[in-house]
């Protein structure tokens, strides 16, 4: 008989299978719970009446190389809370703008960067420059509006030039013979406008970044001879539980356990939002077939904003390694205060 979650919170759970790096079979619970924004300041989150499901697999966005839109939520670990925001930029009350700035804080998380209407590389006496931005009262921002991107080489198919902390992004164009009329991203750095198609830019956007881009894949681990030897199919030696943070590593911070403040600006057709994080304590208590029972804290490593549909999700995460295996279990209690 397999093991049997007894979920006794209002928010969706489930559990996986995983490997230690001496591969042992973890047991991973995960459980998501989702919450609507203040309507003012001083109001606090309240439960949503709908919950948002757990993701089963990533979601993708269409086209070759695209970024990632929101990662699953099974990974085995994550030593850090990722902190993330979905959605497109909005002006307060739809007014229509050519440039606007855009900030979210949780914790020690402050990021803000500039969001700019479309426009294209245009032809001047020497090279090119960007094109005056459209208004907007509504642009996406995520990783395929920021900068990055890559081409391949126009003799070479064997060889592309890539941006690798973005390569689905836009705005990157090293072999072009004709730049012009080519788009520029729709984020910029503060202070640090793109102005040169061959340029070096930081990508800028709130979302998660891709497993085989970097910095991200140097946590990864190596994957040789060796490892197909002695370890396949179990990870290696020296994969880093870094590699499962799905925000880039400004966007993480420590597991928020105390009501930590937040704040969205340039988010919301509503306009700024304000607020402090639930903080309930999610208990999973892990009962086996001896009736001997282990109790873990879950905690709280995945913090979403969606600010256009009012809401946050939060997701907590624990794991316990049988004496044997999954059969040594009878069921997992969730509970959250």
């Amino acid at each position: 008989m397999s093991m049997h979650i007894e979920n006794l919170t209002p928010f969706p759970c489930q559990f996986t299978l995983a490997f230690d790096s001496a591969g042992r079979e973890m047991v991973v619970v995960v459980t998501k719970g989702t919450y609507t924004l203040p309507e003012a300041p001083g109001d606090a989150c309240a439960l949503s009446p709908v919950q948002r499901p757990l993701h089963l697999a990533d979601e993708i966005a269409e086209g070759l190389g695209s970024a990632i839109l929101s990662e699953t939520d099974f990974a085995p670990a994550k030593p850090f809370c990722d902190v993330m925001v979905s959605g497109p930029a909005c002006t307060p009350g739809g007014e229509e703008v050519k440039r606007l700035l855009v900030a979210a804080q949780l914790g020690k998380v402050k990021k803000s960067f500039h969001v700019l209407g479309p426009r294209a590389w245009q032809g001047r006496m020497l090279g090119v420059e960007p094109s005056d931005p459209k208004p907007f009262s509504v642009q996406e921002i995520g990783y395929q509006q920021a900068w990055g991107g890559g081409e391949q080489h126009p003799r070479k198919e064997d060889i592309w030039d890539t941006v690798e902390t973005n390569p689905a992004g836009v705005g990157y164009y090293p072999y072009a013979s004709k730049t012009e009329g080519k788009p520029l991203p729709n984020t910029e750095e503060i202070g640090k406008p793109v102005l040169d198609p061959v340029g070096t830019y930081v990508p800028m956007a709130f979302g998660p970044i891709g497993r085989a881009w970097l910095p991200r894949r140097t946590f990864a681990g190596t994957y040789d001879k060796v490892w197909q030897d002695t370890r396949m199919p179990f990870p290696p030696t020296d994969l880093d539980p870094r590699y499962f943070q799905s925000a880039p590593p400004d966007q993480q911070i420590r597991y928020p356990t105390h009501g930590e403040a937040f704040s969205l600006v340039g988010l919301s057709p509503r306009g700024p939002i304000h607020g402090v994080l639930p903080a309930p304590k999610v208990t999973m208590r892990f009962e086996r077939k001896t009736g001997r029972m282990t109790q873990r804290i879950a905690q709280p490593d995945t913090v979403v904003f969606y600010p256009s549909d009012h809401q946050l999700t939060i997701t907590w995460r624990t794991h316990l390694k049988p004496d044997r295996d999954i059969f040594d279990l009878s069921q997992v209690v969730v509970e959250a205060q």
